[in-house]
């Protein structure tokens, strides 16, 4: 009877260890993990930055030598470069959706050697004007191996952030398909028929 009681004793204790173990694989060791995990569907990051929509006054996208940019006046906007002509309003639109809280899939703390990430000399540089004076940078890197982001960084941060690829396309396309507006259609004149033979 006591060897009974003693192996169900150690039996319970094997348990308790077996739990405790489990609870500081799992939780303890959980909270120093890098933050390259945030953004991997569990933990969502926050945006880089929020700006209200409404208040956005131009958009610049620097790319090497090339450089696209729209601006807001009177409540319109217009693009001012590759070449000045009036914008597409709904394009722009688009562009306000991705500026205006632009959201990183994960963020890396303290990297380092920033070449790894295409970041010590950035490929790219977006500029955000707010109407009261605020602007908002980022420098754009190297996409990251898989094709799903950007690597990005703000001004005097350590800190890189990976940011979807559609979004930074999307900016790309003011330099490589500007959002002009289209030009209409010429309305074709009614071809009379001719007069009738006499």
């Amino acid at each position: 009877m006591k060897e009974r009681q003693s192996w169900i004793r150690a039996a319970v204790l094997v348990v308790i260890a077996g739990a405790l173990a489990a609870y500081i694989f799992l939780v303890e060791t959980r909270r120093d993990e890098p933050p390259m995990e945030l953004g991997s569907g569990e933990t969502r990051v926050d945006p880089l930055w929020e700006v209200d929509q409404e208040a956005i006054v131009s958009i610049t996208i620097e790319r090497g030598d090339e450089r696209g940019a729209v601006e807001r006046s009177d409540g319109e906007w217009r693009v001012v470069a590759p070449e000045e002509r009036e914008a597409s309003q709904v394009r722009v639109d688009f562009l306000l959706d991705d500026v205006a809280e632009p959201t990183p899939e994960r963020a890396l703390e303290d990297v380092g050697d920033l070449t790894a990430f295409g970041l010590g000399d950035p490929q790219a540089r977006l500029t955000v004007g707010v109407d009261d004076g605020t602007t908002f940078e980022l420098f754009i890197g190297d996409q990251n191996p898989g094709g799903t982001g950007y690597y990005t960084q703000l001004p005097d941060s350590s800190a890189v952030y990976l940011l979807g690829s559609s979004s930074v396309d999307q900016l790309f396309r003011l330099i490589d398909d500007p959002p002009y507006m289209p030009t209409p259609m010429p309305t074709a004149s009614p071809v009379e028929p001719p007069p009738p033979e006499s």
